[in-house]
């Protein structure tokens, strides 16, 4: 009897390893996604200001 319980105890640890690998892997799966919004929100504001740069609008007088 003492070694079921022993197995169900390591049973029992292995799930809640395992429950506690998938939320990080989740939580940096999403910190991920965030940043490559981020991200992609610096390159278009990057390009807009290099678009600029090379053509800046005309200025009538």
């Amino acid at each position: 009897m003492a070694e079921y319980k022993e197995a169900k105890a390591k049973e029992r640890q292995a799930r809640l390893a395992y429950d506690d690998l998938k939320k990080n892997v989740d939580i940096e799966l999403r910190a991920a996604c965030l940043e490559l919004d981020t991200l992609k929100g610096s390159l278009r504001f990057l390009e807009e200001v290099l678009l600029y740069l090379i053509s800046p609008p005309s200025t009538s007088a």
